[in-house]
This record gives structure tokens, sequence and C-alpha cells, in this order.
């Protein structure tokens, strides 16, 4: 894969306090709706992002929180319009699905990303929508969905799991946040009886947890 470079353009923040970073890039990224790249930052290291922006658009955008002041945040958090990243992509995990196919889509804070390129790019979905954790780009989201819901708690999100999964019986599920989170809901969905080959992940690369799927149903929230 090409590296290519991202001349920032526009800084959006959102009223939760997540950062959009908008930039050009030197050539097209061929990608579609929930495909991310390797972002290098220089001063900063490299991290995996998932894109944000409309896999149509001529701008490449992430969407992230700053909070954390790791090496990584804090050279993002300097940077001004006219700076340059560099990106490596596009790749992902999550499948390509029609607008009109039924589908679930479970995020956890931030971890929503993939779902707001998603709706940017075909802008209404057979879909419903559960997040947990802080309500990053959840109402954008929601607005491209058949249902949606906002769960402060893991008990709430458990119950809703449990309610889509007898809703949407030929649902594909798609996945998004902390890998134990992840792991957490694709349990809770296996018990269930949802068959492995409608469950897909895109975990946070590169945050660190156990990759063991957990043996109760505790799900973490925040995100």
């Amino acid at each position: 894969m090409r590296v290519t470079s991202l001349t920032l353009d526009t800084i959006i923040e959102s009223a939760t306090g997540a950062v959009e970073l908008v930039f050009v890039p030197s050539r097209p990224i061929s990608r579609r709706a929930g495909q991310g790249g390797m972002i290098f930052a220089p001063g900063g290291g490299a991290k995996p992002f998932t894109f944000a922006s409309d896999d149509r658009s001529d701008r490449i955008s992430i969407a992230t929180t700053i909070h954390s002041r790791s090496r990584f945040k804090r050279a993002l958090a300097a940077l001004t319009p006219g700076d340059r990243l560099f990106a490596v992509g596009a790749v992902g995990s999550l499948p390509a699905v029609s607008p009109t196919a039924s589908q679930v889509l479970v995020a956890q804070g931030i971890g929503i990303t993939p779902f707001l390129s998603l709706a940017r790019s075909q802008g209404s979905l057979n879909a419903t929508l559960l997040h947990v954790g802080s309500p990053h780009y959840f109402d954008e989201v929601a607005a491209a969905t058949s249902t949606a819901t906002h769960h402060d708690h893991r008990e709430g999100l458990i119950h809703a799991v449990s309610t889509a999964v007898a809703e949407r019986v030929d649902a594909d599920w798609s996945l998004s946040g902390r890998s134990d989170f992840v792991s957490a809901v694709a349990r809770q969905l296996t018990d269930a009886g949802v068959p492995g080959r409608r469950i897909h992940r895109d975990t946070f690369w590169g945050m660190r947890s156990s990759n063991a799927i957990p043996r109760t149903r505790t799900i973490p929230v925040s995100a």
C-alpha cells in the first residue's frame, strides 16, 4: 500500500468533546465505508484510525478524543490547518453491506466512527444502532438508521442486544469498540444463537486488553 500525504483542512469539535480532523489527501484514497488506515503524525508516531468521512468524498477525516494525552494524541492536538500527516491504507475488517440489508450496529463510545462513515456514505440504513458510553456522533448516525438507542450502562445495552436479536432474526451484526467490549458482545450473541458468520468485529487496533472471550456477559462501557 502506498503512503499518502494528508494536509489538514479543518478541525471540527463536536458537542460531546470529540474532534474531527478533515484532511485533503495528496491523491485519492480508494476506500469503502468502515475502512481506515495507519496514520503517521510527526513527533507522535503511528496509530490506526477508521476514516469517518463519506467514502465518495475527496476529503479524508478521522474522529477521535484527545483527552488520553498520549504522545500520538498530543501530536494531533498540536495540529493547525496546513500541517501534514501521512496515511497508509485503506484497510478494515468490517464487510461491505447494502443499505437495504438488515443490520445491527453496536458501538462503544468513539468506536462509532465506522458507522459514522457508513451513515455519511449511504444516507439511509436498514439498521438498528445500539450505542453505549460517551454519545459521540450518536445523533448523526441515529438519523440514518431505522431505530437507535443510547445507553449509559452495560445493563441497558445487554437488554437492548437481546431485544434486537429477537426483532432482527436475519440481521448481520457489526461490533466496534475496545477488544474486550467487542468480545463480550460477540459472546452474548453467540450464546443467543446468532451464527458466527453474521457477527463482524472492528476492534480499536492497538488498544491492549484480554484477547480471550469473557466467560460472563460483563460489557465494558467507557470509551
